[in-house]
């Protein structure tokens, strides 16, 4: 299992056919990985949730091309696929008193589980799941807080 503080962007891309893959091909030429997705859709509007490595990086290159995104602190958690896991991962961080805004599932190219948690804390949200979890954690170590 491998956890980490990640950048999410929120995306209010145009409704043309095809967004995703121009979405994914500009972040692809400026070396930048998706890491989870999640399209979701309001009533009148829609939004295309990724979650990145290089979030600063991510949202210049997502400017220049006229797409307007919004940037926050999540929690990446990749996984082999275990149905138990995420609801446990969620137990664990209510009993710490860590508050879950809300969280989605996406699936790698590896069979690889990614689940993405929005919380009130990401800071104390990682130290309990990496305590909670090892020795089956890893760190993103280009991500650790000094």
């Amino acid at each position: 299992m491998f956890i980490s503080k990640e950048t999410e962007l929120v995306l209010h891309p145009p409704r043309v056919r095809g967004i995703y893959d121009h979405i994914r091909s500009l972040l692809k030429d400026q070396g930048i990985e998706i890491l989870a997705v999640s399209p979701y859709s309001e009533t009148q509007s829609q939004q295309l949730l990724l979650v990145v490595h290089e979030g600063e990086r991510a949202r210049a290159a997502l400017l220049r091309a006229g797409i307007h995104c919004q940037s926050g602190d999540v929690l990446l958690i990749r996984a082999p696929w275990r149905m138990d896991l995420f609801p446990l991962i969620g137990e664990r961080l209510r009993a710490a008193g860590i508050r879950i805004q809300y969280t989605y599932l996406s699936m790698d190219n590896n069979d690889q589980m990614a689940g993405v948690f929005k919380t009130s804390d990401e800071y104390r949200a990682l130290e309990t799941l990496t305590e909670s979890f090892l020795p089956l954690t890893t760190m993103n170590p280009r991500r650790q807080e000094s």
